[in-house]
């Protein structure tokens, strides 16, 4: 794998990933190398993940979701998805949980500002629904399709991956507080 291919290969990850679990808590100003560090491990062990994928049980949707909450969530999230392709950080910013654990909202707003400079960038769920519901909390699992273009060489990559995207249901609406991803064997 050529160094163009590399590079794109790490930013389908680290897109797949949404950005989140790049920018921990822990660590913040190495975020960036933390996330290409993680991306190529990813992508490593993407092949090892490969028997654990094809044995995956299927997914179900909650049952007992509120309607209203359960728009809510919805709307989010395709809030979240529709920023992120239009590289429009500060509405990408508002639908992220400046309570969570797993990433601090200043990393994420430079990190994403970093790679929409060297990346354009495309999300596209094939699938979405609430897999767990607990009042204020709400698991979704998503299949998303992202293809990634390095902006100076036009190098593009596609990549699928599944997601749990984690949100919080907190006083100003439903925010998205963790990500985890796996990418899809082609």
């Amino acid at each position: 794998m050529g160094v163009g291919s590399r590079k794109i290969m790490t930013a389908a990850v680290i897109a797949g990933s949404i950005m989140l679990a790049a920018c921990s808590s822990q660590g913040s100003s190495t975020s960036s190398q933390a996330a290409d560090s993680k991306a190529v491990q990813s992508a490593g062990n993407a092949q090892k993940e490969k028997t654990v994928e094809q044995a995956l049980p299927p997914i179900k949707e909650a049952t007992g979701v509120p309607e209203k909450d359960k728009q809510a969530i919805m709307k989010v999230l395709n809030q979240y998805i529709t920023s992120f392709n239009h590289e429009d950080i500060n509405a990408y910013i508002r639908t992220l949980s400046p309570h969570s654990t797993s990433f601090k909202i200043d990393d994420e707003k430079q990190f994403m500002q970093k790679t929409f400079k060297k990346m354009s960038m495309d999300m596209t769920p094939k699938q979405m629904m609430i897999i767990d519901y607990k009042g204020n909390t709400a698991n979704v699992f998503t299949d998303m399709d992202t293809t990634v273009v390095e902006r100076s060489s036009g190098d593009k990559m596609d990549r699928s991956s599944r997601q749990i995207i984690t949100l919080n249901k907190e006083s100003d609406g439903w925010k998205i507080s963790k990500l985890f991803a796996m990418e899809n064997q082609q």
